[in-house]
């Protein structure tokens, strides 16, 4: 994979981080809603509520851009699993919410954030499929 490809990728995931991500029942969607995100994100895979399989994507796509290099066929896989449990996240339902009291609520939207996470996997997916077929 090209370095500018590695590094676009990287960068749209980052900036994800900053984009608003969602909007709920609970309130629109805000700035700085993909850090608490991160981090918290995996305790919804414990209380078996709403979009926990989506978390998921996030060690996916970590693993698929480390092995993009060495390892284009095993890149491949990653990304393109990574993109398809990230695609979980638009079936809607509960969503973990940190910092209010009662902790859940219903998903209403999909902003630009979200899209923004979702290029990033896609781009690394691009790549590792160059990188495997020897165009780079």
């Amino acid at each position: 994979m090209k370095k500018y490809l590695w590094i676009i990728s990287l960068s749209l995931y980052l900036l994800a981080f900053i984009l608003p991500v969602y909007s709920t029942t609970k309130g629109p969607a805000t700035f700085g809603q993909g850090i608490p995100m991160l981090a918290l994100g995996w305790i919804q895979a414990f209380t078996e509520k709403g979009l926990a399989l989506a978390w998921f994507a996030n060690p996916l796509f970590i693993i698929a851009l480390c092995t993009t290099k060495k390892y284009p066929v095993t890149s491949v896989f990653f990304a393109a699993f990574a993109i398809l449990t990230a695609l979980c996240f638009l079936r809607g339902g509960v969503i973990y919410l940190p910092h209010d009291a009662t902790h859940f609520a219903y998903l209403t939207g999909i902003k630009i954030g979200y899209w923004t996470w979702l290029a990033s996997m896609v781009v690394v997916l691009v790549g590792a499929v160059l990188r495997w077929k020897g165009r780079n």
